[in-house]
């Protein structure tokens, strides 16, 4: 009984992964930064950057994840409308389809493993 309970940690965060992987392929593929993969809560414990600007991080606690959408420098950046961009040029408006398709890719990975399994 006590295995399987060690087992459903590593299990669970396994399927957060999954979760949060169709976020971040969908983001990309939309051309939009993910300043931030994290696995667990609260403080890091370790964490890297990718050549992409992305933050993979496994956190202290091993309960839940996140995926943090826009670049480092501004957390908003897919709701941001109308905003300036650096060079003075407009930046578009949010696109629903698109934000729609980043925050649907996550449960449909997770349907594409449980199919899998």
């Amino acid at each position: 009984m006590q295995l399987e309970l060690l087992l459903l940690i590593p299990a669970g965060l396994a399927v957060l992964f999954i979760h949060e992987m169709g976020h971040l392929l969908a983001a990309r593929c939309c051309g939009v930064p993910v300043a931030r993969i994290a696995i667990g809560l609260g403080p890091d414990v370790f964490s890297v950057i990718d050549p992409s600007g992305t933050r993979w991080s496994l956190a202290a606690l091993p309960f839940g994840a996140s995926c943090t959408i826009g670049s480092s420098g501004d957390r908003h950046a897919v709701k941001s409308a109308g905003a300036q961009h650096a060079h003075g040029k407009q930046l578009s408006r949010p696109q629903l389809g698109r934000d729609a398709f980043i925050c649907a890719a996550g449960p449909a990975f997770n349907l594409v493993l449980a199919t899998a399994i």
